[in-house]
């Protein structure tokens, strides 16, 4: 039986123009009124993915940062594990020399020179006062290198030679390197990846991989789908989401594809009356 179930946001639960649906909410609604719980394993920082975990009323700890940073809504850090400042200050030089569009991620300040990016930032600042991030724009490399920078988020441009600069990237050591949109490259530390932070949620509550069930999207939810007993790919995936989970949504996230499948799969964690030993429970899984 299913009692942990971790989510990708975008493209994933959310809609394009960054929604839950009524659909989508109720569907989660119902995991948790059955015991499931439920977590965000998300490429984005605790600020950018506060409003969504508490319209999913999430209590227990989700991970941002595609894992780097694994905390609770009310602040309380599970696990952390920032990039390597050696590996941090290669990145930066190079994205400057390479004048990339780029931005570090605090764990509340965002660091960057000027960008579209960086603008991103403020425009959600104005929008969504409540979640407010730090924004600190700056070409100065000693204020970009921070203690704890938990991603750099490189947005490709058109005439940015995305395989050269993913293969540089790939060649630093303490770094992992992964894609979470078409045209963007999330960079982290080693070991820092949606695929080991569903396992220490796993850890957290105590349940084991064929307990737990997993939906991505992306390149960087690859290691999760793998990870997790049971997962789903969106319909609107990547090839390699596609690849590494188990099944495929029949719905891309705009037609509430976690919705209907959660639907169709309530057989896995709605527990028939009486049934409430293991015995049992281990019947349905």
């Amino acid at each position: 039986m299913v009692k942990l179930a971790v989510f990708d946001l975008d493209n994933t639960l959310l809609t394009e123009d960054k929604k839950l649906t009524d659909a989508t909410l109720d569907a989660l609604r119902q995991l948790q009124n059955h015991g499931v719980k439920i977590a965000v394993a998300t490429g984005r920082t605790f600020a950018l993915a506060r409003p969504f975990v508490r319209a999913l009323k999430i209590e227990g700890p989700n991970a941002y940062n595609n894992g780097a940073l694994i905390e609770t809504d009310t602040g309380t850090t599970i696990y952390k594990l920032a990039i390597p400042q050696e590996a941090q200050r290669f990145v930066v030089d190079y994205a400057l020399k390479k004048d990339l569009v780029f931005v570090l991620y605090g764990k509340e300040t965002i660091y960057g020179p000027s960008n579209d990016r960086l603008d991103f930032f403020k425009h959600w600042n104005q929008n969504h006062p409540e979640a407010s991030v730090a924004v600190c724009e700056t070409t100065d490399r000693n204020r970009l290198i921070t203690p704890e920078a938990f991603k750099v988020l490189i947005r490709l441009k058109e005439d940015d030679d995305e395989d050269s600069i993913m293969e540089t990237l790939r060649s630093i050591d303490g770094l992992h390197v992964t894609k979470s949109q078409n045209t963007f490259i999330d960079i982290t530390a080693e070991g820092a990846h949606k695929g080991n932070a569903i396992k220490r949620l796993m850890e957290h509550y105590d349940v084991g991989k064929e307990e737990t069930l997993a939906f991505g999207d992306n390149d960087n939810d690859a290691e999760m789908l793998r990870a997790a007993g049971f997962s789903y790919a969106m319909k609107n995936g990547t090839l390699k989401a596609k690849e590494a989970a188990s099944r495929e949504t029949a719905d891309s996230a705009e037609e509430n594809g976690v919705a209907k499948t959660l639907l169709e799969l309530q057989h896995h964690f709605i527990m028939k009356e009486g049934d409430c030993h293991g015995k049992n429970r281990n019947h349905h899984r």
